[in-house]
């Protein structure tokens, strides 16, 4: 535990360790994010700011970070900060940790709707809303909606749309897979992250995302595919005649299996990658 009147090189020195000790990954990446987050600091005043004193609150709030981050707890929901997209997204424990690899659904969704003149787009999975909001952000003449099962995951998505002070946004509670959608329509772009673990390889997922991460927001509890199964019904009136929907989809033979559900609706349907190399956009258009 590190003591009130310890140096500062000695508590960046001592989180690392404490951290290397308990197996994470990046011990002095997740060091640093800690103390710039503590003391609102970037990581270039991090190590060149002259003033360095750390208060008692400051040492004790540190010390219980590092013990919840040593439980496998994510980092994300320690500090209530995650990264997406170039902004800071405020997350707790019931939304989903946005990830890089979304990203590039933003990037996909923002070239096809360049050239509209009032896109209207329509998520499925608002969780934290960090697709929902980067498009609204991005594309300021947009309409959109985003809907989601979880009350409080929608509470999240209020407090960034509010941080970001987005107004061409609206969010809606709502079972998609329990619900007709035939008010949903006219959309010129669907968008979802949904949750396609199958059930069976959850016991397999690093201890981070098994153990804190809400499970309806990582498996539909079957085999990874009823999303894509309800998008591929629903589609054809969710969307006008010039509509996309721009999935995310996961590893191993699941692209091919989510593709393959869209036989029988898309005139076009396609396989994306993302930064790594892997399958992991669907795009359909009808």
């Amino acid at each position: 535990m590190i003591k009130p009147s310890s140096s500062f090189n000695y508590i960046l020195n001592y989180g690392l360790e404490f951290l290397k000790s308990n197996s994470i990954e990046n011990p002095k990446k997740e060091i640093e994010i800690f103390l710039c987050h503590l003391l609102s600091y970037s990581k270039f005043e991090l190590y060149n700011s002259a003033e360095k004193s750390i208060s008692l609150a400051k040492v004790n709030l540190l010390n219980e970070w590092l013990e919840r981050r040593a439980k496998r707890e994510p980092i994300q929901y320690i500090i209530n900060n995650a990264w997406f997209y170039g902004r800071e997204f405020y997350v707790n424990k019931n939304v989903f940790i946005p990830r890089p690899e979304s990203e590039r659904l933003i990037e996909v969704a923002i070239n096809h709707l360049r050239d509209f003149d009032s896109p209207k787009i329509l998520e499925i999975g608002t969780g934290s809303g960090c697709l929902s909001i980067s498009l609204a952000i991005e594309l300021p003449n947009s309409k959109v909606r985003s809907i989601d099962i979880s009350e409080k995951a929608i509470n999240v998505a209020k407090i960034n749309s509010e941080k970001f002070h987005v107004n061409n946004i609206s969010f809606k509670k709502l079972d998609f897979l329990k619900s007709e959608m035939k008010t949903f329509y006219n959309f010129d772009l669907l968008i979802s992250n949904p949750p396609y673990i199958p059930k069976k390889d959850m016991e397999s997922l690093m201890p981070e995302v098994r153990n804190f991460e809400p499970y309806n927001s990582l498996t539909d509890d079957s085999d990874g595919l009823e999303f894509y199964r309800k998008f591929s019904s629903d589609l054809p009136y969710i969307l006008n005649s010039n509509g996309i929907g721009i999935f995310e989809v996961g590893l191993s033979a699941h692209p091919k299996d989510a593709k393959r559900i869209f036989n029988k609706i898309g005139r076009s349907i396609k396989l994306l990658k993302d930064y790594n190399g892997d399958d992991r956009l669907l795009i359909v258009k009808l």
